[in-house]
């Protein structure tokens, strides 16, 4: 089964995000990260991603990661690894 990815820029799904509310998909560089946090023990942590591509360097996206447990989430993300949101709703 071959699934055929269509990857959107940054930049234009910033346009048409605005406008309409859909699914895109895209791959960016990730630029900066922080560490699994959450402000408040009844909320759920919070991993922050700014990723940019060669559509968007001056404005990042931000990708925001939830869950209830901070094992959840990757220990290995380093700055310049490639990020693929696949069928994301912004």
């Amino acid at each position: 089964m071959n699934e055929e990815h269509n990857l959107s820029k940054l930049s234009d799904i910033k346009r048409q995000a605005s406008t309409e509310r859909s699914e895109f998909s895209t791959a960016g560089v990730i630029v900066d990260c922080t560490n699994p946090h959450r402000k408040d023990t009844k909320k759920d942590y919070c991993l922050r991603l700014k990723i940019i591509d060669q559509s968007s360097h001056n404005e990042p996206c931000f990708v925001f990661l939830y869950s209830k447990h901070v094992e959840d989430f990757p220990h290995n993300i380093k700055l310049g690894d490639i990020l693929l949101l696949n069928k994301y709703n912004f």
